[in-house]
C-alpha cells in the first residue's frame, strides 16, 4: 500500500464501480504497516499532512471554480505564445 495515493485511488475505484467499500476495508486485513505517525519522527507524517492538504485544496478550488486546472493553463499559455510567435 502506498499510504498518501490509497484513498485517492480508492475513490476513483470506487466511483467507476470496480471496488466497494467493504472490498476496501478487507483489503487491510493482513495489512503489516497501516501508519507513517511516530512521535519519535514526525517529519513524514508532517510532509505528508503538507502534501494531501496541498492536494485537497486544489482539488477544492478546481471544484468551486476559484483555481483553473493545469490544462487550462497549458492551453492558454500555449495561446499567448502563438500570439508572440506571430508578432515577430
Amino acid at each position: 500500500m502506498i499510504e498518501n495515493l490509497d484513498i485517492i485511488s480508492s475513490y476513483h475505484y470506487y466511483k467507476e464501480g470496480s471496488l466497494s467499500l467493504w472490498q476496501w476495508i478487507k483489503s487491510f486485513r493482513n495489512l503489516e504497516e497501516g501508519a507513517w505517525f511516530s512521535l519519535k519522527d514526525p517529519v513524514p507524517f508532517l510532509s505528508m499532512l503538507l502534501s494531501l492538504s496541498t492536494r485537497m485544496l486544489k482539488w477544492l478550488g478546481k471544484k468551486a471554480g476559484i483555481v483553473k486546472d493545469d490544462a487550462s493553463r497549458l492551453k492558454k499559455a500555449e495561446m499567448g505564445g502563438a500570439q508572440v510567435q506571430k508578432g515577430r
